[in-house]
């Protein structure tokens, strides 16, 4: 990218961008806005960038709208893909969710309590690799 084209960017294309994002896109889970304006600045450089080199026409307008409108599909600067469960774009989808290990997902009536998701992940068994570190003397039997 070329310094005019890097001062655009900064001077022109990131405040109308800042205006946009925490209006028109969605955080998903921990998202925070100045993350996603961070995100979506990247998205514009990289789009800025072969429209540059190709020496095609473009208005600032158009890069920052086309940003935001990848940011509200889901994608990030990193990844588009929608087959990765953590992907903003599959949990806009409905496709996935994340959930906290202390989500009640049951009742056990022999101990009258909730179970939560991380004690059905959980084993009772001791971790193989911490076994095999230890010293035969040390080992748990």
């Amino acid at each position: 990218m070329t310094a005019q084209a890097g001062d655009l960017l900064v001077e022109q294309i990131a405040p109308r961008l800042r205006a946009l994002v925490p209006k028109s896109v969605k955080p998903v889970e921990a998202e925070d806005t100045e993350e996603l304006v961070q995100d979506v600045i990247t998205i514009a450089a990289q789009m800025l960038h072969p429209v540059e080199q190709t020496g095609r026409k473009f208005t600032l307008g158009n890069i920052a709208y086309y940003a935001v409108l990848h940011m509200r599909s889901g994608r990030r600067s990193q990844s588009a893909n929608r087959t990765d469960t953590m992907a903003p774009g599959t949990q806009l989808d409905h496709k996935s969710t994340v959930l906290s290990f202390e989500e009640e997902v049951g009742y056990d009536p022999e101990l009258d309590a909730p179970i939560t998701l991380g004690e059905l992940l959980a084993s009772d068994h001791e971790d193989p690799a911490i076994q095999s570190s230890l010293p035969p003397a040390y080992a748990l039997a």
